[in-house]
């Protein structure tokens, strides 16, 4: 088998880096709700609770 140099390992490196962080930025928006939606939810809750409690 023959031996990878310090060009072709680095790329590699390199490439795999790059994977990993494409996959997590891609990913992160499904664990972050949009802060509008957010906010409407939320005043919309304590709106609610408003109403019931009185």
């Amino acid at each position: 088998m023959k031996t990878v140099n310090l060009k072709q390992r680095t790329a590699a490196v390199a490439s795999a880096i790059s994977i990993t962080f494409a996959i997590v930025w891609a990913l992160s928006s499904y664990a972050y709700a949009p802060p509008a939606a957010t906010e409407a939810s939320q005043a919309a809750g304590k709106l609610m609770l408003q109403k019931t409690c009185s």
